[in-house]
């Protein structure tokens, strides 16, 4: 059973004030069969989310380094539990699906803060 009180999704920042880095708890990915959207997970209410804030990026298919783009649209997801615990996550499209077979690696910082994300699509 899931403990929502209710999901509000927004396709535009709320305020300038950018999400803190230091309540980034995990970066994951949407589709199982390839790699097309990057979600970044924070605790709290997060206002809003840059992809200027993204440095160091790299991003390896099978050991072998790949490029990538991210389209500039953002959707930020705001969840309020039924305990009233807040997270909001950000979910952000690459321009193009990555779907070669193979293990993704993805790194880099969010404000300083380093995140990594594995995807394997068999």
């Amino acid at each position: 059973m899931v403990n929502l009180k209710k999901i509000i999704v927004e396709e535009t920042p709320l305020k300038d004030t950018p999400a803190n880095p230091n309540d980034l708890y995990s970066v994951g990915y949407g589709n199982q069969n390839s790699l097309l959207r990057i979600t970044f997970n924070f605790y709290g209410n997060q206002q809003s989310f840059y992809i200027s804030d993204l440095t160091d990026l790299e991003l390896t298919l099978n050991d072998q380094k790949i490029d990538f783009n991210i389209d500039g649209f953002i959707v930020r997801y705001l969840e309020i539990n039924l305990d009233d615990q807040i997270v909001t996550w950000f979910s952000l499209e690459l321009k193009e699906p990555l779907t070669d077979l193979g293990t993704y690696y993805l790194i880099g910082n969010y404000r300083g803060e380093p995140f990594s994300l594995e995807v394997i699509i068999p």
